[in-house]
């Protein structure tokens, strides 16, 4: 069932950038939560900004950083890949998948972190192909946390997804990873998505189909 929603996700990305259109999942939670502008948090060693007064705020702000560090250790893992510049797409369009209005770093794991509107996405990626863009997909509450990576580049191409789970510790009051994954996206002859090639921990284990 995961599968086929990530593929209408995707689906329906493609559209949000073409005709500036949201998308909407089933599941909502902390996403929707406002942080505000009044304290300095710091995270891996960069600083970002929440409203320590709601530790909900504070928590949300901390997973998504966590989540995107993790991201860029998981793709260096498999194929030595180091990112100069990450451009996430900042989902305003009413839905409950938004991007939640929190501010992240400006850099995470040596990777700078901009956060872009979807038509600004589009732009970018016509000027230059390389650049990185993904849409970050998060269900977060007080007990667990899942998210998922779209990365997009080559004009907006669809290169892989990474998924991670996170599953909240009481003891150490923090989110503990899981499990995680990253599917590739294999294209035949023809240049069409043929299927996903599945990597854990570094490691090829497998394929699935697209659909």
């Amino acid at each position: 069932m995961k599968n086929h929603i990530i593929d209408i996700l995707i689906w329906t990305t493609s559209v949000a950038l073409t005709a500036c259109s949201g998308y909407a999942t089933d599941k909502s939670a902390a996403n929707t939560i406002v942080a505000n502008d009044s304290s300095e948090i710091n995270y891996n060693n960069d600083t970002f900004i929440a409203d320590s007064s709601t530790i909900n705020n504070f928590e949300l702000t901390k997973i998504y950083s966590q989540a995107i560090s993790d991201y860029i250790k998981a793709v260096y893992k498999k194929d030595k890949t180091v990112f100069d510049t990450l451009f996430f797409g900042k989902r305003t369009f009413g839905q409950p998948d938004d991007f939640p209005n929190i501010k992240l770093p400006e850099t995470i794991e040596n990777t700078k972190i901009r956060l872009i509107d979807p038509e600004v996405g589009k732009k970018l990626q016509k000027e230059r192909k390389s650049r990185i863009y993904i849409n970050m997909i998060g269900w977060v509450d007080k007990k667990k946390a899942e998210f998922i990576l779209v990365t997009f580049s080559n004009g907006f191409e669809h290169k892989f997804d990474f998924h991670i789970n996170y599953k909240h510790n009481d003891t150490q009051n923090e989110f503990l990873q899981e499990k995680s994954r990253i599917e590739v996206v294999i294209f035949d002859k023809k240049g069409k998505a043929d299927h996903f090639a599945i990597f854990e921990d570094g490691k090829y284990i497998g394929d699935r189909p697209i659909n």
